[in-house]
């Protein structure tokens, strides 16, 4: 059996100097004391980290979801109540929904509460001089459509990649998130305000929706029908059913959505699926 003073002579694998039951880190050349660390400390030390992340990272992106929400309640708040202040502008009509002009149902008009088609100047939109403020330059000096109009049009949790042109109609694909109710007034052919309502014809209006966001895998204009499903980027939910979804399929919740009397708030597909939404007179 080695002694206690058997020990203090001897050296371990790691060159460090064993005194009693006691190591000491061996010194380097000038004297400096090496701090290196083992492999199982550098292992536990990543694994600290890893459990870290995996129990912060949820918390993360569910703030920065709720960030994004909101941020889309506020862009369409802004948007509704410039649809709402061109009506007073306007003896109560509403702007023109913009439907993809077809040549056969529908056509441009200059009354369009969105100018989105690749043709045409964002800046001219029937609302956008109630939201965007004064009219700015592009790059090129030609007037257009400020940043921030653009960006109200946005929600920051949307995705454009991918999106695709209604087919046939060559006008490009609709690059923003928000959708007006058709039934407050189509741009069909030819001009007329024959297919305008008239905001004082509609009642119940705490209950039913004039800008809302549709799904984007579906929509292909900025135009929304209570037969459009709506979109998932706020989270899901099962259905219990309802004129486009049937019972036990998904369906989008906390959807941004202004209503008609100005107020905000999330919806699901169960709520917004409902002709009521599209009958002025309902009650």
């Amino acid at each position: 059996m080695i002694d206690l003073m058997t020990l203090g002579n001897l050296k371990d694998n790691e060159g460090l100097i064993v005194t009693g039951l006691r190591r000491k880190p061996r010194q380097g050349r000038k004297g400096a004391e090496s701090l290196g660390f083992t492999l199982v400390e550098l292992l536990v030390v990543i694994g600290i980290i890893a459990l870290l992340i995996s129990i912060l990272l949820p918390a993360f992106n569910k703030a920065r979801a709720a960030a994004n929400r909101t941020a889309c309640m506020s862009n369409i708040k802004q948007l509704g109540t410039g649809v709402l202040m061109y009506t007073q502008d306007h003896g109560g009509l509403f702007p023109t929904c913009s439907y993809s002009a077809d040549g056969i149902a529908y056509m441009e008009y200059p009354d369009d509460w969105i100018h989105w088609q690749q043709d045409r100047q964002l800046s001219n939109s029937a609302i956008a001089k109630y939201v965007s403020g004064s009219s700015a330059k592009n790059a090129n000096g030609e007037a257009g459509a400020s940043e921030r109009f653009k960006q109200l049009l946005r929600c920051p949790s949307d995705q454009f990649n991918g999106r695709k042109a209604r087919p046939g109609a060559g006008q490009g694909p609709y690059l923003y998130s928000y959708n007006m109710n058709d039934s407050t007034a189509r741009n069909e052919i030819p001009y007329n305000t024959r297919f305008r309502t008239k905001i004082n014809q509609w009642r119940a209006t705490s209950k039913k929706i004039l800008l809302t966001e549709s799904d984007e895998k579906l929509v292909w204009q900025p135009v929304w029908g209570w037969v459009a499903p709506l979109t998932h980027r706020h989270g899901t939910a099962i259905s219990r059913g309802n004129a486009f979804l049937s019972a036990g399929q998904t369906m989008g919740v906390n959807v941004n959505s202004f209503f008609f009397d100005s107020h905000v708030e999330g919806v699901n597909d169960d709520f917004a699926c409902n002709q009521f939404h599209g009958q002025p007179s309902a009650e």
